[in-house]
């Protein structure tokens, strides 16, 4: 054995395995959720069977994961380095696992905005049951059920964004179940029923704001059942069937003003609040909380003088 030969080896024992990055850990553990749940097909159950689903997904997820600070830009590796472009059980699973993510961010650094950017690519059930969360922007995806039932049975989201995605059923079903939702703001959506049954079964929402909004049946059944909605302000929002049907079976919406409803101090308030979301990607985490911040405040201003 040469001299060099010897040398290499005696280095190769002596290196030290390369340490796992917290992207590791989640990839690892995405895994290990996968098979603990995929024997349950999360596609036949229905609402509440998927939040029990969730809520035990998130429990187990806490738990594996103690030891790993999970951060905005872990999050945002995972989800560039995923496809969940299959509308199947596993899907669904992996949806929910993005979800618990974004909730310990939100839960265990609640002084953090967190913004979501993916790229154009497809993630369906993106953030899917998510139970508490804020100050958070999810933009440029495509996919279906992206944040559907966030903040339901009991859950609370706050200044929740979504700008510039495609697909069907985002946002739908928040807030339902005594689950209580703030300041949500969709901005450039295409797909079908969207922001739709929001508030329902004695669920509570306040403030949503829709700016350029395609779709069929969009803003449609909200407050169903017990559930109450206080102010909704719309602009650009086209499609059949949208606002159909609000406050059914003792529901009620107390205040939605759209289209020619809105006079022209509205307007510039709703195209001011566009153009806070759209500067929001370069921002510092600590400016983009203040830019959620002054978003609220812009909604609570369009309806100023609805009160009197």
């Amino acid at each position: 054995m040469g001299i060099f030969s010897y040398l290499k080896d005696v280095n190769a024992r002596h290196e030290k395995p390369q340490e796992k990055t917290a992207l590791d850990a989640v990839l690892d553990l995405e895994a290990k959720v996968i098979a603990q749940y995929k024997m349950r097909d999360q596609t036949r159950t229905d609402s509440s069977e998927q939040n029990d689903a969730y809520c035990k997904l998130l429990r187990y997820t806490q738990e594996k994961i103690m030891s790993i600070k999970i951060t905005q830009e872990v999050l945002q590796k995972y989800i560039n380095v995923r496809d969940n472009s299959e509308e199947d059980s596993e899907a669904i699973i992996r949806g929910m696992y993005s979800a618990a993510l974004l909730e310990i961010i939100c839960t265990t650094q609640p002084e953090k905005a967190i913004l979501i950017d993916g790229k154009g690519k497809t993630f369906n059930y993106l953030f899917y049951h998510v139970k508490n969360a804020s100050n958070v922007l999810v933009q440029n995806f495509k996919g279906n059920e992206i944040l559907f039932s966030a903040g339901s049975y009991n859950g609370r989201i706050q200044n929740m964004i979504c700008n510039n995605i495609m697909g069907n059923y985002l946002l739908q079903n928040i807030g339902r179940s005594k689950g209580r939702v703030k300041h949500i703001t969709a901005i450039h959506i295409f797909g079908n029923e969207m922001l739709a049954d929001i508030a329902s079964v004695n669920g509570t929402a306040k403030y949503i704001t829709a700016i350029s909004v395609k779709g069929d049946t969009a803003l449609a059944y909200l407050a169903g059942l017990n559930g109450e909605v206080e102010y909704v302000a719309a602009m650009n929002v086209e499609g059949k069937g949208i606002f159909e049907s609000p406050g059914l079976n003792c529901g009620g919406v107390k205040h939605l003003i759209r289209g020619n409803d809105l006079d022209l101090q509205q307007k510039q308030i709703l195209s001011r609040i566009e153009k806070i979301v759209e500067s929001m990607s370069g921002l510092s985490s600590e400016e983009q909380k203040k830019a959620h911040d002054e978003i609220a405040r812009l909604q609570t201003e369009i309806f100023a003088g609805e009160e009197k």
